[in-house]
Parts: structure tokens; C-alpha cells; sequence
């Protein structure tokens, strides 16, 4: 959300900001969460009450060019935390506006058995303050607190891949390390004929910037790179579908795997936000009426093979667990181009072991 309104504010006039970034900071000791950024802010009240309390809604117009885009990803946080904070410092403005959901409140609510049936306003007006004060910070931001988050969200952090898990989710930039980042995203901007780094954020986790894992000496193998220009389903009259995004990827020509790799496969990311996982390309297969091999067989084709599927398609919208596409003729378009890819690329790899 912080950079698709970075993202609009530019379409809107806004100046570009140098230093754009989004920064998560996690107290283990307090048990909060801190994420803020330093964009310009929701303009004025009437929309910030209203994107504080709107669901399913959003004043995003072209969703296809927004990351989110089902106006609920922000309140995911109310069943797992004592308290949600929003608090917003627009450009100009000296006050702030800030939105407080009261998770444990809201536990209460759904927890108890009421004989009455409570309506969805009256439960609203229960758990969300919203208020305003003055604020002499001439700084712009829009930062979220959770406070007093639940175990569940403590096991999440305390898990040992938790920053690995991050850094493959979250829509980072390219390793300085990696400098082949800059022919990926010469090759995705002339053939997209859109800039790329508008889907590439900094973000700082506890002050240390998180950045995509690949490296040139890990994760550029024998093949060096390879680019496959993707595209959605053609038209019935043979005229080429519109431009989906490009895939890269590098490989040596023998199965073989490093131990605990947990950059393997081809990541599929829509705006740059991954979908599925490490084995999504085999998941695909696995899931289709066409036999390509057993899945562990397809699972090994993807050891020892690193890249990414970039896909920006205003016909191929993120499924609701984002692990995949909206089911629809676009998504079955890719979804063969892609068990064709791993047909080829597993009987290659298969005859070179």
C-alpha cells in the first residue's frame, strides 16, 4: 500500500522522493510492530476516514497497476494484536489524523455468544476510534502500529527463515552484488515499455535495508541468462495477446542441488510481489490434466535452476490466496506456457544429468 500511494502521488503531481522507503521495525521486548513510510500522506480527512473504514473498497481507478487492491490487507492485522494504529501526516498539514482499532475489543465481540445480533456498524462503532491532533512535524509519513501482537504472529517472527521469507515476499530491489539486475530490468522496460523500478522499494527491516538475494557468484550458472518474452492468450485471429511480462532464468545443465538453497526455482511475481513459492512451476504441472513427470521429478528439474517470471497483465488478476491467478482463460494461457517451458527444460536437464 505504501508504494502504490507513492506511486499515485506521482501521477498526481507530487514530486519524485529520493529517499522513498518503507521501514519495519520489530520490538520483541514490547511486542510492537512499527511500519511507516516517508510518502506524502492521505491529502485530507474525508479520504482517510474513508480509506480507515471502507471494506472490499478503494479509490485505486486502474487496479491492474496497483499491488492492492481489495481494500481489506490493512485491518489483517485486528485479530492478532491488542491495538492497530493508522496514523497519517499528509504534506502541508499541521495535524495528524489517526484511526485505532481495538483488536482485543474485537476478540470480545466474536468470541462471546451474544443473544442479540449485533450489525456491522454498531460492531465498527465498538473497536475504531478515529481522531486528529496537532502535530509541529514537518516531516510527510503514513505509519501502522501493532501493538501487543498474538503468538501466532510471534511464531511467524521468531521463525529462522523469517527474513528470507521477507525478502522473497516483499517487493525489494535487486543486491547491488547482482549486477546482471540491470540487463533483467533493461530487458522487462524495453519490452514492457514501462519502467520496472516503480515495482522495486526500499525497505528496511530494524534499520538494515532488505534487498533481493541473488548474486552474481551464487546464482548466475552455465547458461548464463536466458530471457523468454511472455505474453497473454492470443486472439482467435492470430493476432499476438498484449505483453505479460518477461522470464529470466539461469541453469546448470546437471540435476544437482546445493544443501538448504533456499533460492531455487523460478519465483513467479506479479508487480513484484512474489506468488506461490520456490516450486511453483512444478505445482502448475502437478495441478494439470497433462502429464509431465512425477512431481519429485519436477521438483528436481528446479534444483539448481534461479529466476523470476515478472508479470504486469491487466488480464491476469492475483488470485485471493496470491499464490496464483484469478482462474480465467489468461491464467490458463500462462499456466500451459508454462508446463510447456518445464516439459523442455526437464528433458534437457534429465538427458545432460
Amino acid at each position: 500500500n505504501s508504494l502504490d500511494a507513492y506511486n499515485d502521488s506521482q501521477k498526481n503531481g507530487y514530486k519524485e522522493i529520493d529517499d522513498f522507503c518503507v521501514e519495519i521495525n520489530i520490538d520483541k521486548a514490547t511486542r510492537t510492530i512499527r511500519i511507516k513510510d516517508n510518502g506524502y500522506g492521505i491529502e485530507n480527512k474525508a479520504d482517510f476516514d474513508k480509506d480507515m473504514l471502507s471494506f472490499g473498497d478503494s479509490r485505486k481507478e486502474d487496479k491492474s497497476q496497483f499491488i492492492g487492491f481489495r481494500g481489506i490487507g490493512r485491518i489483517s492485522a485486528v485479530p492478532f494484536c491488542e491495538k492497530l494504529t493508522f496514523i497519517n501526516k499528509a504534506i502541508g498539514q499541521n495535524h495528524r489524523n489517526i484511526c485505532i482499532w481495538k483488536g482485543e475489543t474485537f476478540k470480545e465481540l466474536i468470541n462471546n455468544d451474544y443473544k442479540d445480533t449485533k450489525s456491522f456498524e454498531d460492531v465498527i462503532k465498538k473497536i475504531v476510534v478515529i481522531s486528529d491532533e496537532e502535530s509541529n512535524d514537518e516531516n510527510h509519513y503514513f505509519e501502522v502500529v501493532i501493538e501487543n501482537y498474538s503468538k501466532e504472529v510471534e511464531e511467524v517472527i521468531e521463525n529462522k527463515n523469517f527474513e528470507i521469507n521477507l525478502r522473497k515476499l516483499l517487493p525489494l530491489k535487486y543486491d547491488a552484488s547482482f549486477t546482471k539486475s540491470e540487463e533483467i530490468i533493461k530487458r522487462y522496460n524495453d519490452f514492457m515499455n514501462e519502467r520496472f523500478q516503480k515495482y522495486m522499494c526500499c525497505i528496511k527491516l530494524n534499520g538494515e535495508e532488505l534487498t533481493k538475494r541473488y548474486t552474481d557468484k551464487e546464482h548466475i550458472l552455465a547458461s548464463d541468462l536466458i530471457f523468454v518474452e511472455i505474453r497473454d492468450k492470443s486472439t482467435i485471429d492470430g493476432v499476438e495477446g498484449d505483453k505479460a511480462g518477461i522470464m529470466w532464468f539461469t541453469f546448470n545443465q546437471l540435476m544437482t542441488a546445493k544443501r538448504n538453497d533456499k533460492d531455487y526455482g523460478i519465483m513467479v511475481r506479479s508487480k513484484n510481489v512474489l506468488m506461490g513459492s520456490n516450486d511453483t512451476f512444478a505445482d502448475l504441472c502437478e495441478d494439470s490434466s497433462e502429464h509431465v513427470a512425477s512431481y519429485s521429478q519436477l521438483a528436481a528439474t528446479l534444483r539448481g535452476v534461479y529466476g523470476e517470471l515478472l508479470i504486469n497483465s491487466i488480464n491476469l488478476k492475483d488470485n485471493a490466496r496470491r499464490d496464483w491467478f484469478k482462474m480465467d482463460e489468461y491464467s490458463l494461457g500462462l499456466k500451459y506456457q508454462i508446463i510447456d517451458f518445464m516439459k523442455r527444460l526437464y528433458k534437457y536437464r534429465y538427458a545432460a544429468s
